[in-house]
Order: C-alpha cells, then sequence, then structure tokens
C-alpha cells in the first residue's frame, strides 16, 4: 500500500504532472482495479529510492481524501 513520503508517478499507465491529475485520473477509472507507479524514498532524508507498482482495489470513492490521499504541502512545517 501507499505510505507517507510516497511520489505517485503514474495512474493507470498515465504520467501526473500536476497533483489534481491525480483525482482527474482516480475518477475517470473507478470501478476497476488501478495500478499506480510510486517512488518511494529509504527515509524523508535519503536521496535512495525505488520504483513499486501499487494496485488500488476496485471500488467507489467521493475522493482522495476517502482513499487517504492527500498533497505532500499539506504537511510542510
Amino acid at each position: 500500500g501507499l505510505r507517507t513520503g510516497d511520489l505517485i508517478k503514474s495512474v493507470g499507465g498515465r504520467s501526473l504532472k500536476y497533483f489534481r491529475d491525480l483525482e482527474n485520473f482516480l475518477v475517470s477509472l473507478q470501478g476497476q482495479p488501478i495500478e499506480l507507479e510510486v517512488e518511494r524514498f529509504a527515509s524523508a532524508d535519503s536521496a535512495e529510492s525505488k520504483v513499486l507498482k501499487v494496485e488500488l482495489p476496485k471500488s467507489q470513492f467521493a475522493s482522495l481524501g476517502a482513499l487517504g490521499i492527500e498533497a505532500s504541502d499539506l504537511y510542510l512545517a
């Protein structure tokens, strides 16, 4: 599953440029399994990362918040 700090690179094979694209892509793919390509860093201060494939199960949802996804700028200090 997704973790805090993961960077979502693509949704269903479509590259993301802006955070708002994420919701548009997810809404268009509702009701089917959705594959995310995610970059995960070893730690918050690490440059070392790996790319993972994460599959969201088939579901219906009202918002990204319902999936537990928020923009990273909400966590800036």
